[in-house]
């Protein structure tokens, strides 16, 4: 798969991918606006981060206003829309077999790539 819908249109596949269990939880939103806070710090070492939900792409945009009123700044970086788990599967963040809403993704090896999970 070379590209995934995001909020940012379509991703190519990024150097720090971190996951997030569903849209509006708590301690995603603290999260996810600190990421956007620090982003810089990633660009400065040449690293896009991307974050990734089980979520459709297009419900990211309501929660990123909750997450800029609440935390001061929206994510500035692509949130992919997980919804069939593909991603997720792919770098092994869910087994194979999960279907449906199988809740947040887990991290996956370092040897395949570096993630965090929520």
């Amino acid at each position: 798969m070379d590209r995934s819908e995001s909020t940012n249109g379509s991703a190519r596949v990024g150097r720090l991918l971190f996951s997030h269990p569903k849209n509006y939880t708590p301690v995603c939103t603290t999260e996810l606006g600190y990421m956007a806070c620090i982003k810089h710090e990633f660009e400065r070492r040449g690293v896009k981060i991307i974050g990734l939900s089980v979520d459709p792409a297009a419900q990211h945009a309501g929660w990123a206003r909750d997450i800029a009123a609440t935390q001061g700044v929206a994510p500035n970086y692509p949130l992919i829309g997980d919804v069939d788990l593909a991603v997720a599967k792919l770098y092994d963040m869910l087994p194979a077999s999960a279907s449906g809403d199988s809740g947040a993704p887990r991290c996956c090896r370092q040897s395949d790539c570096c993630a965090m999970s929520s």
